[in-house]
């Protein structure tokens, strides 16, 4: 019996060395980590937190108590009982490895996402669980980041316009929206093993590489042209592209084209032509018009003034006199009215040409004068 108690107390002295030791290199692990290390004592429940676990949580050694329920009491109601059966599982050695991801509360009152990874210290002698150790990794940059670059992924798949980036090493794919995907038919699978040669029929290997030269040189900051891309279903779509080529920092150079369907704009363009067409036809067609029915007036209207010169050279009276002079004078204004109409048909066809004539200025102003009081 004696013998038998001094071998536990040497086996207890030696565990307690091995728990002190162990405390030690904690303890210096805690000053030096960048994470946040904790240690629960599985006999006591007593915890002991790295001053960077507390930091993160906007607390100080000393505002807080030394035990692990304190912790378990910040986590998000939502995720609290996944938290603590998770824990369970572990203990119980239902799970190999412990892993959890979290909300916590922080001082302040607002959350910071969590990886809390630990591992279990047991008793080498009859293994049992002495102590659960683990680490605090602050998620929420991360997440934040994920959560940003989700949105954005979201907003470019909503947007109607199409978005492929490419390498320019190999030219192949490696993001397209949902609206690329809608645009030629084809999976993001598939257009992953695609280059922008296979859905551009009209531009030869060769004369693509040339095209994004200026850009890979720098001698241009993007590109615009017009091309065709063909859909899965052998469907030629007509496109304006944008074409530019990124190099970020730290990051490897990509191209990124943004594509829009311009097959509306196109027929909108065709049929505006058309309509001009069709009204220069129209105008054309009024204009010969007026130039025949002018023509064709100023004809027998030429007689009828020609008729009253001869009719004025024979014995007429004052009165009849005065009535022939005003059948000539509106003969002439009649006349002169055709010869605008006539005018206006040579303007709107751009074959008018100006004359020099001289006139009297006295003459031409008594008789318009005269015109205006007859009227």
């Amino acid at each position: 019996m004696i013998q038998e108690s001094q071998i536990r107390v040497v086996q207890l002295s030696d565990t307690q060395e091995t728990l002190r030791q162990s405390q030690e290199r904690l303890e210096l692990a805690m000053r030096g980590s960048n994470e946040g290390v904790w240690d629960w004592n599985l006999q006591t429940g007593t915890a002991i937190f790295s001053p960077q676990c507390l930091k993160m949580l906007g607390y100080k050694s000393t505002d807080v108590p030394d035990n692990m329920q304190w912790m378990l009491d910040r986590i998000h109601p939502d995720d609290k009982q996944r938290a603590l059966q998770t824990v369970e599982k572990y203990l119980n050695g239902e799970l190999k490895k412990f892993e959890l991801k979290v909300r916590i509360l922080r001082k302040n009152n607002s959350y910071i996402h969590i990886l809390s990874q630990g591992f279990i210290v047991r008793d080498k002698n009859n293994n049992t669980p002495l102590r659960f150790v683990g680490t605090h990794n602050d998620l929420t940059k991360q997440i934040k980041h994920q959560e940003e670059l989700s949105q954005f992924q979201t907003t470019l798949n909503l947007t109607h316009d199409c978005v492929f980036m490419f390498r320019p090493d190999d030219l192949k794919f490696y993001y397209v929206n949902q609206g690329a995907v809608n645009q030629v038919g084809y999976t993001e699978e598939e257009l992953y093993e695609m280059t922008p040669l296979d859905i551009k029929p009209l531009i030869p290997e060769t004369e693509f590489k040339k095209l994004i030269s200026p850009l890979i040189n720098g001698e241009k900051s993007s590109l615009r042209f017009e091309t065709v891309h063909r859909s899965k279903q052998q469907t030629d779509i007509p496109v304006e592209i944008l074409l530019q080529y990124v190099e970020p920092d730290n990051e490897p150079p990509r191209f990124v084209a943004i594509v829009r369907d311009i097959s509306k704009r196109q027929e909108i363009e065709s049929a505006l032509i058309q309509a001009k067409q069709e009204a220069e036809r129209a105008s054309e067609a009024k204009s010969e018009f007026l130039a025949t029915m002018s023509h064709e007036l100023r004809t027998p209207l030429n007689g009828g003034i020609g008729m009253t010169e001869l009719l004025g050279g024979t014995d007429l009276d004052d009165k009849q006199t005065q009535f022939l002079r005003a059948c000539r004078d509106s003969g002439e204004i009649l006349l002169q009215v055709i010869n605008d109409i006539l005018a206006f048909s040579r303007i709107e066809a751009r074959m008018l040409d100006l004359e020099l004539h001289e006139f009297e200025l006295e003459k031409q102003l008594v008789d318009t004068v005269d015109k205006k009081l007859k009227h």
